[in-house]
């Protein structure tokens, strides 16, 4: 009887921490629903930054960025020409080697999405590659049209394939 006892004990133990891992990841979902990311594609090619189109979604921006030093590239985002916001992040053209003999030359070609969330006031983005040696920015990219679409799509009330909830094939019914 008592074996019994304590295995309904872990059954319900196990299935109220069940219950309290979704209602948390529910409510973590529920309360970043009001966010907005914005998305800059940048390329390196021909020794020459560019930009592709900015896109903005109504998701959550992501929680990490990869920080660099005060000699990595720095990202700037201007609003009525006052910074207001900035940070160095890691040498996108930098190859991670496990065990360097000698330092690996940087990528010739690159590409990638910045993230960072729509912040009120932001207008204009900038990336310095090389924010020490230069006198003006690699790539300047005039977000007031992309914000203009977001907000005429309806903003935050627009779908997006980010809002949907992932759900394993073994619990969809």
């Amino acid at each position: 009887m008592n074996a019994y006892r304590f295995t309904r004990f872990l059954t319900l133990l196990l299935l109220f921490l069940f219950a309290l891992v979704t209602l948390e990841a529910a409510a973590y979902a529920q309360e970043r629903r009001g966010e907005s990311v914005v998305l800059v594609p940048l390329t390196f090619a021909d020794d020459q930054w560019s930009a592709g189109e900015v896109q903005i979604l109504p998701c959550a921006a992501p929680s990490k960025f990869l920080r660099g030093t005060e000699t990595d590239p720095l990202v700037r985002l201007l609003g009525q020409e006052q910074v207001i916001a900035q940070r160095h992040i890691r040498n996108p053209r930098f190859i991670l080697v496990e065990d360097p003999k000698e330092e690996p030359p940087l990528l010739s070609k690159v590409s990638f999405v910045f993230r960072f969330p729509l912040i009120k006031g932001a207008e204009i983005f900038e990336f310095w590659y090389d924010p020490q040696g230069q006198k003006a920015p690699s790539v300047v990219v005039d977000l007031r049209e992309a914000i203009k679409t977001y907000w005429d799509k309806g903003g935050p009330k627009q779908k997006a394939s980010c809002q949907q909830e992932y759900v394993p094939d073994q619990l969809k019914r």
